[in-house]
C-alpha cells in the first residue's frame, strides 16, 4: 500500500478486528483523519480460528463450542498484547457471516467482550459489501467509479460497486466452508474438518461448479450485469490467492481459471504443495470460477488484504 508522509496533528492510532468465519485478522495503522487514508502500517496478521468449521459439527446444533470461543478469545488477547506497543487509541471489531448464523452468537460475543474488552459488532451483509469496497480500493488504489470489489470469505461473499452514487451489493450467504460441506454432500460422506479433500476429480469440480451455480447463487442483479468496471478480488488467505497461485498471476480470466482447474484436478497434497492452499487449491478455484461465470466476469484481478480489515480503518462510522 502506497503511504503519504503527513503532519502527526492529523493521524490517530487505530486497530481493526475482522472476526471472519474462517480466520481472525488484525490490522494496526496510523489513519489520516483529514484525507481517511491509511498512512503506516504498524501491525498485520491473522489466525485461523474456524468458527464455520466448528459450527458445521456441532453437536448442538447451529452452537459455536466453548473450545472454539476459548480459541478466538486467547487469539484476541494475543493479538492486544502484540499491537501494545502501538499504542492504538481505538479498537473497533466486526463479526460476519458465522455470528449471523450461530444460535449463541450473542452469547460468544458477550464472554469475548467480558474477557478482552472488546465489542464485536455482528454486521449484516451489506455492510460487510461497503466495508470491502473500501478494502479494495484502498488496496488498489483504483478510482471508486471503476472498481468492483468482490470479498470472498469462509461463509459468505459480497460484491459491491457504485451505481449512480450509490453502494450496490450482491453476494449470498455461501463461501469456502459452504463449498467443502457441498463437496462432502456430493461425495454422499459425512462431513469430516480433519479429512483432506483431495484428489478432487475434474468430475467433481464439475459437478461443483454446476451445482454452485444452479442453487447457491442468486439471480445476477440488472446494475451488476454487462458491467465493465475492474474486478477486485480481495483477501489474504482466499480464492483469489489460491488463484495467482495457480496461475502464476494477479491478474487472470476465466478461461485461465478453468485450464487451472484442468490441470490441478486428481492431485493429492502432496503434488500442490506448491500453493499454501495445497489442501483447498482445487476447491478455491472451482468457487472462483463458479462466481466468475455466474456474473460474467472476464477478468479479476488479486488485491491482497486483511480481510476487510483496510476498510473498516477508514469506514468512519465504526469509529467514536
Amino acid at each position: 500500500m502506497n503511504c503519504n508522509p503527513i503532519l502527526a496533528s492529523t493521524g490517530i492510532t487505530r486497530a481493526s478486528l475482522d472476526v471472519g468465519s474462517g480466520d481472525t485478522k488484525v490490522t494496526i495503522a496510523e489513519v489520516n483523519r483529514q484525507k481517511n487514508k491509511i498512512d503506516k502500517v504498524w501491525l498485520q496478521t491473522f489466525k485461523t480460528v474456524d468458527l464455520r468449521k466448528d459450527l458445521s459439527v456441532s453437536k448442538e446444533e447451529k452452537n459455536l463450542s466453548k473450545k472454539i470461543v476459548l480459541e478466538l478469545i486467547d487469539t484476541i488477547k494475543q493479538f492486544q498484547e502484540k499491537g501494545s506497543k502501538y499504542h492504538p487509541v481505538e479498537w473497533t471489531a466486526v463479526g460476519t457471516s458465522v455470528f449471523r448464523t450461530a444460535k449463541n452468537s450473542k452469547e460468544v460475543l458477550e464472554n469475548v467482550k467480558e474477557a478482552t474488552g472488546i465489542t464485536i459488532r455482528i454486521i449484516p451483509q451489506l455492510d460487510e459489501g461497503k466495508i470491502g469496497f473500501a478494502s479494495a480500493v484502498a488496496a488498489s488504489g483504483e478510482d471508486p467509479e471503476n472498481v468492483i470489489a468482490w470479498d470472498s470469505g469462509s461463509g459468505s461473499f459480497q460484491i459491491s460497486t457504485i451505481v449512480e452514487g450509490k453502494l450496490k451489493m450482491y453476494g449470498a450467504e455461501f463461501g469456502m466452508g459452504s463449498a467443502i460441506e457441498l463437496l462432502f454432500a456430493i461425495r454422499m460422506q459425512p462431513y469430516s474438518k480433519d479429512a483432506s479433500l483431495n484428489p478432487i476429480s475434474l468430475e467433481e469440480a464439475l459437478e461443483l461448479i454446476e451445482k454452485i451455480k444452479k442453487s447457491k447463487l442468486p439471480e445476477v442483479p440488472s446494475w451488476l450485469v454487462k458491467q465493465t468496471k475492474k474486478v477486485i478480488g480481495i483477501g489474504g488467505y482466499s480464492i483469489f490467492g489460491a488463484g495467482k497461485d495457480a496461475i502464476r498471476k494477479s491478474s487472470y480470466t476465466q478461461n485461465d481459471v478453468l485450464e487451472a482447474i484442468r490441470q490441478n484436478c486428481g492431485k493429492n497434497d502432496s503434488a500442490l504443495s506448491y500453493s499454501k492452499y495445497a489442501n483447498k487449491v482445487v476447491l478455491c478455484l472451482v468457487l472462483l470460477y463458479a462466481v466468475m461465470n455466474h456474473c460474467g466476469f472476464e477478468q479479476v484481478t488479486y488485491c491482497e488484504t486483511n480481510g476487510i480489515c483496510e476498510g473498516l480503518l477508514i469506514t468512519s462510522e465504526y469509529w467514536d
